[in-house]
């Protein structure tokens, strides 16, 4: 059975309007375009932030395993790596994370003057440099940090890989399953679905609903190596220590904001890893931001936010106020186990939240000091917000 959009409507204030599938008015090449003049479209906040903003840097970049339908880089030296398919036959869709994959493990054995010349090829801007082509795009960039950054990202295989069609099939999703046999290098993949719908005639143009069909997370359980600045994971079969116990999922963004956090404070990047894997064990969530991680709690479409780190060592934990209650005695009970600690007031619940008493920012270290009360006071208010959506249902 596939899984498809659900029929959107135009509404407008004198009626509504369902608006039909626009199958077969596009190729892949129209696609291509499109994704690549709208790189926007790509919800990449929603896979791994880290990756984000995109930059277009060619289309049909050339490699021994083929051509590559569009390539975006950051101004941190991250690469993108898009594959347009419109699903039409079985045996493209078989094929297509594989040969992305082919791709990936192509372009992760270059160096950044391999990238670059085949980027020149390929660019129809005929670029003069690609720190240049990201340079004219991001402020303050550094040529030396980037060079460095693109080729340290090309040796560790640090790539998002995206696979964007229309009409995805639940059985290309289980094709992800292939990925936790074969971990070779460090790279997330996502399929995007782009569902393509007709407004009420030609001239009003068309709606593009774009979404996350699947998307994977680094291996369950994998013993690494690093060989000449290259991450090598090898799964294992090898049971977690404690049955039962939730395995601890890393994306991409989350290892870069601990890599940014240790080039500051390596002790404290530590520390918290410890702390938050010990939070994903307890049922609570990771979600990884541009330049920060946030503790949350989430049931059903409700959820709580406990805290959001930054990878400057300042610790935030706004958001919480906002539900009644049992977000205020949260923020009353963190306070009275920091020393120095207050709940500042806001008429913006959003904004109450826990800082030293001179109102500035709590630190990622000064937090941890507590950790073992914090999660007790953490475990304590999941449990009263769950009693309380159960009173309500």
């Amino acid at each position: 059975m596939s899984r498809q959009h659900s029929k959107p409507y135009l509404v407008t204030t004198t009626a509504s309007y369902p608006l039909e599938t626009a199958e077969g008015a596009f190729n892949e090449l129209w696609l291509q375009t499109f994704v690549f003049e709208h790189s926007e479209a790509l919800p990449i906040a929603e896979i791994e932030p880290v990756f984000g903003p995109l930059i277009p840097v060619c289309t049909e970049l050339g490699t021994k395993a083929g051509p590559v339908d569009l390539v975006f880089i950051n101004s941190e030296g991250l690469l993108t790596i898009v594959e347009c398919k419109l699903w039409k036959n079985p045996e493209a869709r078989r094929q297509v994370i594989a040969q992305i994959l082919d791709y990936a493990k192509e372009i992760s054995s270059w160096s950044y003057e391999e990238l670059e010349d085949a980027v020149r090829r390929s660019s129809k801007q005929k670029i003069q440099s690609l720190y240049q082509l990201v340079a004219s795009s991001s402020e303050e960039l550094d040529e030396r940090d980037f060079v460095d950054s693109v080729d340290r990202n090309l040796k560790r295989g640090r790539f998002l890989l995206l696979i964007v069609g229309s009409g995805i099939r639940e059985s290309v999703e289980l094709l992800t399953d292939f990925l936790q046999r074969h971990a070779h290098m460090n790279f997330s993949l996502a399929l995007v679905e782009f569902g393509i719908f007709h407004m009420l005639n030609d001239a009003a143009g068309h709606l593009v609903l774009p979404r996350v069909v699947a998307q994977t997370v680094e291996i369950e359980r994998a013993v690494v190596r690093i060989i000449d600045g290259r991450i090598i994971a090898e799964s294992t079969s090898e049971p977690p220590t404690k049955p039962g116990t939730p395995v601890t999922r890393t994306k991409i963004s989350e290892q870069v904001f601990y890599e940014r956090l240790a080039e500051m404070d390596p002790l404290t990047s530590n520390k918290l890893r410890t702390f938050l894997d010990k939070a994903k064990q307890m049922g609570w969530s990771v979600d990884p931001g541009q330049n920060s991680l946030m503790l949350k709690f989430k049931s059903g479409d409700a959820e709580l936010n406990f805290g959001i780190f930054r990878t400057d060592g300042s610790f935030q934990n706004r958001g919480i106020g906002r539900v009644p209650q049992i977000g205020e005695l949260y923020l009353r009970q963190l306070a009275s186990v920091l020393p120095d600690a207050r709940v500042q007031e806001a008429k913006d619940k959003f904004l109450k939240e826990v800082r030293k008493r001179d109102g500035s920012n709590l630190t990622i270290a000064e937090v941890l000091t507590v950790q073992d009360k914090w999660l007790e006071i953490i475990q304590g208010t999941v449990n009263e917000f769950l009693i309380a959506q159960a009173e309500e249902s």
